[in-house]
């Protein structure tokens, strides 16, 4: 379409938690791309259909997931900056007196860069800030029987470092250390985690 660049395709997703189904999920993605120089420009639009098992049916429902970024290919690595906004429709949780909203609106800004520090080895770093709003207010009861109705909005800062080492033209070692920060009007969504991963992969 002129200098843009137009994709479209499907993906079919099963998860799992604990050996156990928890979600199908269908997603249709609609992308845009543009080069100017050394610079992408590119546009994306995943609308996914999540259907829950039994045992979480409440994440049922609609997710749209708009994205905006930038990245500039340098001489030995590169760097990106985006924009996501996260729109959710789902059943959310409720039983009796209690509710919990899983239909959250989302923005999240990241930005990251890629090095090749030589032929062999590359190191990749992303960072971000979210901002969550769930527009339908927790409600559960207290430690005295009382009813309580507590809005919840989620700050999360997130950085993933990832060490990439090539053995040969088809096979790479890599390393990523991921950490998180979540801060919330809910203590139950405070937390801060720190993930250590390795693996091998390969082409084929």
């Amino acid at each position: 379409m002129g200098d843009w660049l137009f994709s479209t395709g499907v993906t079919g997703t099963t998860q799992f938690v604990g050996g156990d189904s928890y979600a199908n999920i269908a997603s249709h993605r609609l992308q845009f791309e543009r080069h100017s120089g050394t610079v992408l420009w590119r546009a994306r639009n995943d609308l996914s259909y999540l259907s829950g098992s039994s045992s979480y049916d409440f994440i049922t429902g609609w997710r749209n997931r708009t994205q905006f970024q930038i990245s500039n290919r340098l001489s030995a690595g590169h760097l990106r900056l985006g924009y996501e906004f996260e729109a959710n429709n789902r059943d959310d949780f409720e039983a009796e007196s209690t509710f919990s909203s899983y239909s959250p609106r989302r923005h999240r800004l990241y930005a990251g860069a890629g090095f090749d520090v030589s032929s062999r080895f590359g190191i990749d770093v992303l960072g971000s800030v979210a901002r969550s709003d769930y527009p339908d207010k927790n409600r559960f009861p207290d430690d005295d029987g009382d009813l309580l109705e507590v809005p919840r909005d989620q700050d999360v800062l997130s950085l993933l470092v990832r060490f990439d080492y090539r053995l040969t033209d088809r096979w790479r070692l890599w390393s990523e250390y991921q950490h998180t920060s979540s801060e919330s009007d809910l203590q139950r969504y405070d937390y801060v985690s720190n993930a250590y991963l390795i693996g091998i992969e390969t082409l084929f």
